[in-house]
């Protein structure tokens, strides 16, 4: 007599396979991985309007009556420089350095005054730094109103003006990053310089060692400019600017 199978009833207290599958955990589905290209269009445009609804930092009354004295000294200067023929262009330097170290003598003590003292001791400790600083700005003084008396006062300003074609020059050496509106700026500054040197008449005789010393100038500036940076990011301005224009007296 044959026989069926019979399947094997599960032991006392077990579970069937069925049952032991429907126990398990069921796998959870894995993220996919971030994508390492461009942010999709929506993203970049709410990154941009978090950007744009950023406030504007504030700038203070004060900072633009500085920047309008500053430009009005700048610009003033080589006119006034030239009218005094019969002083000497170091005397010249020096008289315009005392001027200036005297109107912001006050500022700079009353602002060493406000740093803490591990700040003021750091600008102890960078006092050569703005001793390097200082030698630079006499040279660039020096050259400028050397130049300013031996070449028109166009061509002068034409080169001694050209510190911002040096920095792009310098920028583009090193290959560090420059803008497209920061090369546009240097280039229409340029342009309008050009424009103006050459539609001026000579005031006097246009000679090499002339242009030269105002295109010293210039490069001396763009020294004492990076200087500056370097300490400017934690340094006030007139704790600055006074030591490096009251040591170059001496030099």
């Amino acid at each position: 007599m044959s026989s069926t199978p019979v399947a094997a009833a599960p032991a006392e207290g077990g579970a069937s396979e069925a049952e032991e599958a429907h126990l398990l955990p069921r796998p959870q589905p894995q993220p996919e991985p971030a994508s390492l290209g461009p942010p999709a269009a929506s993203d970049a445009a709410n990154i941009g309007a978090e950007a744009v609804a950023k406030p504007a930092a504030h700038v203070p009354c004060f900072a633009w009556a500085i920047l309008g004295a500053s430009v009005t000294a700048v610009s003033s200067a080589a006119a006034v420089f030239q009218s005094m023929q019969e002083v000497p262009p170091l005397v010249l330097t020096a008289w315009r350095l005392s001027l200036t170290s005297c109107i912001i003598f006050p500022a700079a003590a009353v602002s060493f005054h406000k740093l803490p003292p591990e700040d003021q001791r750091r600008a102890v400790r960078n006092l050569h730094i703005l001793l390097a600083g200082s030698l630079l700005l006499a040279v660039h003084f020096a050259c400028f109103v050397w130049g300013l008396m031996h070449t028109s006062l166009t061509h002068c300003l034409l080169y001694a003006s050209s510190t911002p074609l040096i920095i792009a020059g310098a920028t583009w050496v090193l290959r560090r990053p420059i803008s497209a509106g920061e090369l546009l700026g240097t280039g229409l500054g340029m342009l309008g310089a050009v424009l103006l040197a050459s539609g001026a008449t000579a005031d006097r005789q246009v000679t090499f060692a002339g242009d030269m010393a105002s295109l010293a100038s210039a490069a001396c500036f763009v020294v004492y400019l990076s200087i500056g940076q370097h300490l400017r990011s934690w340094m006030p301005l007139f704790v600055f600017a006074w030591p490096v224009g009251t040591s170059d007296l001496t030099q």
